[in-house]
């Protein structure tokens, strides 16, 4: 062999001897295909599988002759080659001009002959004439090309990288497809057109996903209803698709008999083959083993599921795979059925992202402030300048000018329906949400010939059959004027309605939330009218039945949110107060109202508010539950109250020392979750505290008797004034002793391990390498610190016993920066001893 032969690549081989010889033996240049994509009938259409066959021969009729196989000079051929030629030339299809009846496999050095159908090498360099194939003009019985054609296509779609990618492409395409759209009148959630990104969202995102040891496979994605989880799914999905990841997506409302079933089910109508879900998960984490490419399973709208919605916690446990990362995203609101079993134990989903009891409980109405424990991703509100890339984006597709003064303006479902219903005005008026939602439905439907009598009798009567049954429905409940399926694909088309498909009886819910929740609270029950007089006999019946389903409570929600109706959910507040009238649901949604309205407007203060406090911490709902929360929240929109009646008689430090006190956020979360903190809206890390933080009044909190009270102060203090709190330690021991008040230790002992903490991230990093980690033995400012630290913690040591895990702490903190000290800087450190052995640092106690 010579070693220009050798040298040789497939390309060459292929364009210098192989397609010159072609020409050579007659084969004009029109019947010669190179490098001749296949295209097969795959699951619901005809898809590109990323093969090719090296060189294709027709004859003048446009009939399939040979393909020709070409390998490089190196390569030794085998089985493998002879498979792949001859499935290739079995798997053209007839639009193609059909199976190519002969098969040739060349190396430039061996060349090999096979009848395409049988599989039989052919004797010699050339086909002899009297083969049956030349004799019949090259034609094959049908029952052959079936046989073989199926044997062709088993072969060249299985499981390898390329065909699993485009797999992921044809599924994203299929399940997206009632999401997204193009046309901006459409009424999609997702118009890659109107997308912004949020940048801040995606690196959460990436951060969650990678390869880190410790990130478990599961990753949430939660936020309000219409805040955009949506659109972020999909474009995550295709960002991701971009970069030759393999990914899925599941709408979950469509995952009728489960996950697994339904992945299983794409694979064997897309592969033709029978799986079983494990084979699955095994083949797909082989692929990813050994490309480098991750494995991410979107699911959208967990909430939504009609059944088999907790039973998800199982099958994402079932997929036990590293290498296959699962994204859910679902309401805040709905987090406490989802991630709490009927047990009161945390699910599979809920511990995989480390969200406890309090962490569902507070993000059931507010994000979180620290999420760098938690494995979600928080979607909520436009930031700022989100909001104005978003209303100019949309200003530009709308052909329309929107005010910046909107309450809503950093709500991508508001911006959106003002852009729509404006299209093409410069000069619009402001409008309330619950009007641009009513206008909006008028519009979709009129695009499909709805008229709006028909619109809004039908639309009551659809949120009189969700009161009963909540969402989705089965179609058997649905109204006789929409049971003609004529009559129903129009509300599908419009956008206001969707079909879940089941494998027996469909079910039926609404395509935006929004729509569901005006048609419950306006169409329906009239929260509007009932609630305009707090005298109203029927507010108690009207909130009982609104209640009663999570539809309703969503509907409330929204309701108690709405600028619009600010007057009646005060109305609502004053019965319930005035009858006694309270339950958990209810109680959850007024104390969100009443904490905003009091962020909103720091005048807002209703004296007899004072009897649902006295209700809950009476009958210690306190305890457990969503009224946690809701007492943290009523406490707060207490302090916010800045009107002098309010401050008068030592009346902030009374509702203040309550809200320290039942701010369970300090210990189930952390403290920078704090009620407190939140009030006074201190930035960790911030040197700038606000004038309005009294540190005098948390000092004589420390000093309660009350060892929650003490304790929570503690912990506050510390966290905002760190060296004034560690100079305070002394004289609070010395209170303590006087009064032989117990539990010293354990009043400080969070506040000094939270200093501890921040210390540890300043030294060794978080997120980021800290500043310790590129210093040198013997560096000054190493030096600095260990004498700072050392000043700031000797008086504490010497009051804690010597068994005291904080003591421990602190020797630890102490020791690490006394490991980067010279033996000429310690010998400068009069006040340290050492231990026998010389590496182990002990304080002068």
């Amino acid at each position: 062999m010579s070693q220009d032969l050798v040298d040789l690549s497939e390309d060459d081989l292929r364009t210098k001897i192989v397609y010159p010889w072609l020409r050579e033996n007659g084969i004009s240049d029109k019947d010669i295909r190179v490098e001749h994509s296949i295209n097969i009938q795959l699951g619901k259409g005809i898809r590109n599988i990323n093969s090719r066959a090296d060189v294709l021969v027709k004859n003048s009729q446009g009939q399939n002759l040979f393909i020709i196989e070409v390998k490089r000079p190196k390569h030794k051929l085998n089985d493998e080659d002879k498979t792949q030629a001859i499935s290739y030339a079995r798997s053209l299809s007839d639009s193609d001009g059909g199976i190519a009846p002969f098969s040739v496999l060349t190396n430039g050095i061996e060349s090999k002959i096979f009848d395409s159908i049988s599989g039989e090498r052919i004797d010699g360099d050339i086909v002899i004439s009297n083969h049956p194939y030349l004799k019949e003009g090259f034609k094959i019985s049908a029952d052959a090309i079936k046989e073989k054609a199926a044997e062709a296509l088993e072969y060249l779609i299985s499981v390898c990288p390329e065909n699993l990618y485009v797999f992921c492409k044809a599924q994203v395409d299929d399940k997206m497809q009632l999401l997204k759209s193009d046309d901006i009148y459409s009424g999609r959630k997702y118009i890659p057109e109107l997308y912004v990104q949020r940048e801040k969202n995606n690196q959460e995102l990436d951060n969650r996903i990678s390869d880190k040891l410790d990130n478990p496979n599961v990753v949430l994605v939660n936020g309000s209803p219409q805040q955009g989880k949506t659109c972020f799914v999909c474009n995550r999905v295709e960002y991701y698709l971009s970069k030759g990841y393999f990914v899925m997506f599941y709408p979950a409302i469509s995952l009728k008999k489960g996950l697994l079933y339904e992945i299983l089910e794409d694979f064997q109508w897309e592969f033709k083959q029978e799986f079983t879900a494990q084979s699955i998960i095994n083949k797909i984490t082989k692929i990813v083993k050994q490309t480098g490419k991750k494995a991410i399973l979107f699911i959208d709208g967990w909430n939504e599921m009609s059944q088999n919605a907790i039973e998800l916690n199982n099958e994402c446990k079932r997929i036990d795979s590293k290498e296959i990362k699962i994204v859910l995203s679902t309401t805040s609101s709905s987090l406490d059925r989802l991630l709490i079993d009927q047990a009161d134990n945390i699910t599979h989903i809920g511990t995989s992202v480390n969200l406890n009891h309090a962490a569902i409980e507070k993000v059931a109405s507010r994000l979180l402030v620290e999420t760098s424990k938690y494995n979600i991703v928080q979607i909520g509100e436009f930031e700022e300048d989100e909001a104005i890339r978003v209303i100019e984006l949309y200003e530009k597709a709308y052909n329309t000018k929107l005010k910046r003064t909107f309450d809503w303006a950093k709500n991508p479902f508001y911006i959106r329906l003002a852009a729509e219903l404006n299209a093409n005005k410069q000069d619009i008026e402001s409008v309330t949400q619950s009007k641009l939602i009513e206008k909006s439905l008028i519009r979709k439907a009129k695009r499909r010939n709805i008229d709006d009598i028909t619109l809004f009798t039908t639309l009551k009567k659809v949120a009189n059959i969700i009161i009963e049954h909540d969402t989705p429905f089965n179609c058997t409940e649905l109204p006789s004027s929409l049971m003609i399926d004529e009559k129903m694909q129009a509300w599908i088309e419009s956008a206001i309605l969707i079909k879940i498909k089941e494998d027996e009886i469909p079910k039926i819910d609404f395509y935006y939330t929004h729509d569901k929740n005006y048609s419950l609270a306006i169409l329906k029950l009239k929260l509007n009218e009932v609630l305009s007089n707090s005298e109203n006999k029927n507010i108690k019946k009207t909130l009982s039945l609104i209640l009663e389903t999570e539809s309703g409570q969503n509907a409330f929600r929204w309701f108690s949110q709405c600028e619009e109706y600010h007057q009646m959910m005060l109305n609502s507040v004053k019965f319930c107060i005035k009858n006694d009238f309270y339950n958990q649901d209810l109680l959850s949604v007024l104390a969100v109202f009443i904490f905003k309205q009091s962020e909103l407007d720091p005048s807002f203060y209703m004296k007899d508010l004072e009897k649902i406090v006295e209700y809950i911490i009476k009958n210690k709902y306190f305890d457990g539950g969503k009224y946690k929360t809701t007492l943290g929240n009523l406490l707060l929109s207490f302090v916010y109250n800045d009107s002098d009646v309010f401050k008068k008689d030592d009346t902030f430090e009374f509702w203040m020392r309550l809200l320290v006190k039942y701010d369970s956020n300090i210990v189930d979360l952390d403290v920078r979750e704090s009620l407190v903190i939140e009030y006074f809206g201190i930035e960790e890390y911030s040197e700038i505290i606000p004038s309005n933080f009294d540190k005098t009044l948390f000092d004589r909190f420390i000093l309660d008797k009350d060892i929650d009270v003490a304790t929570n102060a503690a912990t506050i203090l510390a966290y905002v004034l760190p060296d004034y709190y560690l100079k305070q330690i002394p004289s609070y021991y010395n209170y303590y002793t006087q009064f032989n008040m117990p539990s010293f230790e354990n009043v400080i002992d969070l506040g000094c391990k939270n200093i501890l903490r921040n210390l540890s991230y300043s030294y060794y990093g978080e997120m980021c390498p800290g500043w310790l980690m590129d210093k040198r033995k013997g560096d000054l400012e190493v030096v600095d610190e260990f004498e700072t630290q050392y000043i700031k913690w000797k008086p504490i040591t010497v009051l804690l016993s010597s068994e005291s895990e904080l003591l421990d702490r602190i020797k630890e903190m102490l020791d690490s920066l006394y490991e980067y000290l010279e033996e000429k800087d310690k010998k400068h450190i009069e006040k340290i001893k050492y231990f026998n052995d010389p590496d182990q640092l002990k304080l002068d106690l």
